[in-house]
């Protein structure tokens, strides 16, 4: 979950929408799906023809180790957050120019935005 929120943080500071990135992880997502067991599969196969049947097992291995090879060797500014436009922090700091507009006008008792009722 934490890296489809990172792609989806990372993916929105540079233009994408968010229902585009989703839309393109679940095409992956099911690409895998169907690609995974083919491949681990075939490894199986010629690894019991050769004599080494944990063949896809050591597969993963190595594609695991490359992976974090990659993301240690990876500059540590791309695990920076993005910054955020202007527009976005002005929204989302909970308590700007439009939030404090609609609690000064609610009119109801101790500002809660209901009736004064008795």
């Amino acid at each position: 979950m934490a890296v489809t929120a990172r792609l989806t943080t990372a993916g929105a500071a540079v233009g994408f929408g968010q229902g585009s990135l989703a839309g393109d992880h679940q095409n992956l997502r099911s690409l895998l799906k169907v690609v995974g067991p083919t491949l681990y599969g075939y490894l199986f196969g010629l690894g019991c023809s050769v004599g080494v049947p944990a063949l896809p097992f050591l597969f993963a291995t190595a594609v695991s180790l490359s992976a974090t090879a990659l993301v240690l060797a990876s500059p540590s500014h791309v695990w920076d957050p993005p910054p955020q436009p202007p527009a976005a922090r002005d929204a989302g700091g909970g308590g700007g120019s439009g939030s404090g507009d609609l609690a000064a006008g609610s009119g109801g008792a101790g500002g809660s935005g209901r009736g004064g009722g008795s």
